[in-house]
């Protein structure tokens, strides 16, 4: 379990936590290794400075359960207290609810719902640490990263914030759970909130929002077969910083040459391409930043990678994946994926027909 903390409120305890589920209650221990503050060096958890939030990880030891899930799922679950007030709600010092929920899967061998115990499905998850702070007059464009070790088909949508079991925060006239940002009703200049299901980016652009807390979830659904067979819910609230504390800057620009390669088409910050076995991906990414630091030194610039087609240890190895690994490829033989100025990369794929190996249930070995 992740939870993400206001820092003007405490923070995490680092004390165990319990979810709740329907084989009794789970104990997770707290993973210091994996949490801790995730704000930017602008804003401070040791000052209580307002928009800096801490991530706290939590783990149990493994749990077997048995039994096959109603149609309604399996939810595990944990209630804790309290929210920040929000600009958005009018809900005050309410509850949070975190969740996730494990549906039955039938194949032709077990029409009835496999049984859980051996495990079948491992969650889809979000990769990506919520970035809790926006400016505001500038578009803001952010990756959940969703994905699914087990190579189900993935959707990102919309989810309510809720309090409890099941009950809901309430919004603010303007603002809905699917509409949970500065948008055209607050502002008609302001373009509107769009979450893209496929990738799970995020996309919000407002002109002098009022600062503050702005409540928001989102859920990850994993299909096998056309059957639903999981969901993971995330709680992901955003600051907007006011104008006077975010200094002038503009977002780097990009450039993608696929010369010779597969053709793709953009959206909203979003790159798709259709490739068939054999076909080979060779697209340079061309990065320019020309933005300056308050020291006069220029801003740098960094590229990511994150799919279960990378080597998980190294974004240059081919090896390690089901099929050749995809590889992303700093310019002019160097190592490091960020630079000042122009930064420049090479991302390369070629697809085969290699699949993971799959056990009677679906979930990959």
């Amino acid at each position: 379990m992740e939870a993400y903390f206001d820092c003007t409120g405490g923070g995490s305890s680092g004390n165990a936590q319990n979810i709740n589920s329907p084989h009794g209650s789970i104990s997770c221990s707290y993973v210091p290794a994996l949490s801790g503050t995730i704000t930017p060096g602008c804003l401070s958890c040791a000052n209580d400075d307002n928009g800096a939030v801490e991530r706290s990880v939590y783990q149990s030891e493994p749990v077997s359960i048995s039994g096959t899930p109603p149609s309604a799922g399996w939810e595990f679950s944990r209630a804790a207290c309290c929210r920040t007030s929000a600009q958005n709600s009018s809900s005050i010092n309410n509850g949070l609810y975190f969740r996730s929920i494990m549906y039955p899967f039938t194949d032709s061998i077990s029409p009835l719902g496999l049984d859980a115990g051996p495990c079948f499905d491992s969650s889809p998850r979000f990769n990506a640490q919520f970035s809790a702070i926006a400016c505001p007059n500038t578009s803001f464009n952010y990756s959940l990263a969703p994905s699914d070790p087990d190579f189900d088909s993935i959707l990102v949508y919309w989810a309510t914030p809720q309090t409890s079991s099941g009950n809901s925060v309430s919004f603010s006239n303007g603002y809905s759970f699917n509409s949970p940002f500065p948008g055209p009703s607050q502002n008609p200049i302001n373009s509107p909130v769009v979450l893209d299901s496929i990738s799970g980016v995020l996309t919000i652009n407002a002109q002098n929002p009022n600062s503050g807390w702005y409540y928001s979830a989102q859920v990850v659904q994993s299909y096998r077969g056309g059957q639903l067979v999981a969901e993971v819910f995330r709680d992901a609230p955003l600051f907007y910083l006011s104008a006077a504390q975010c200094a002038p800057n503009n977002a780097p620009s990009l450039s993608i040459d696929s010369v010779g390669s597969t053709p793709f088409i953009s959206f909203n910050s979003v790159y798709r391409l259709s490739a068939r076995p054999g076909d080979s991906i060779n697209l340079n990414l061309q990065g320019l930043d020309l933005d300056q630091n308050p020291n006069l030194t220029f801003q740098s610039t960094c590229y990511s990678g994150l799919s279960t087609m990378f080597n998980s240890s190294s974004l240059l190895d081919t090896a390690g994946c089901i099929g050749p690994c995809a590889t992303l490829v700093p310019a002019n033989g160097g190592t490091s994926y960020c630079s000042t100025l122009q930064n420049n990369t090479s991302f390369k794929w070629k697809p085969t027909c290699a699949t993971p190996a799959f056990n009677a249930a679906g979930q990959a070995q």
